[in-house]
């Protein structure tokens, strides 16, 4: 009698919600938050600013891979106008309990700066980005919330007509997701 209460305990204590597609998750979120770029003698204006954006991806026993795109509003000046776009793939691991998941992860793809005077014409520079981002997941059931910082870095650096240096971006988004 005590064996099989033992089991029974075990059981339930042990016991892992059903999964329709096994141990594979896919997740969707919709992203939004604020990048600004570092400190740079040659942009009098901020390529990034308010954000809207989303995600779609697959976890499998922890490791994520996905897709990913954002656009950024930008900043005008009394000159121009600024704005960023970025679409790619990213790749993670996710670490957690219960409670909370934590997710770094690595963006890259494509970040499309279009900069636009207000007198004469204008211009759009795309570049390769990378992306490195910690995002903090609270489940809710079928839903999660999260938050993540990330640095956007442009190893080709061209944005505004300038190029061949690195350019650098500190980020923070908010996320409202949901997992199949």
């Amino acid at each position: 009698m005590r064996t099989a209460i033992g089991i029974a305990a075990a059981a339930v204590l042990c016991a892992t919600r059903a999964r329709a597609l096994g141990p594979v998750d896919l997740e969707i979120a919709g992203r939004a938050g604020v990048a600004a770029s570092a400190p740079d003698p040659d942009l009098d204006t901020n390529p990034y600013g308010f954000g809207l954006g989303g995600r779609a991806g697959v976890s499998f026993v922890g490791i994520y891979a996905g897709v990913s795109g954002i656009y950024y509003l930008g900043t005008s000046s009394a000159a121009d106008r600024i704005h960023t776009a970025m679409e790619g793939a990213e790749l993670g691991y996710t670490f957690g309990t219960p409670v909370f998941k934590v997710r770094p992860l690595v963006g890259f793809g494509n970040s499309t700066t279009t900069y636009a005077p207000l007198q004469g014409s204008g211009s759009s520079f795309d570049n390769l980005y990378v992306e490195p981002r910690v995002l903090l997941m609270v489940p809710l059931g079928t839903y999660f919330v999260g938050v993540d910082a990330a640095v956007i870095l442009l190893p080709g650096g061209q944005l505004a007509g300038s190029d061949g240096v690195l350019r650098t971006a500190f980020g923070g988004h908010l996320e409202l997701g949901m997992k199949f």
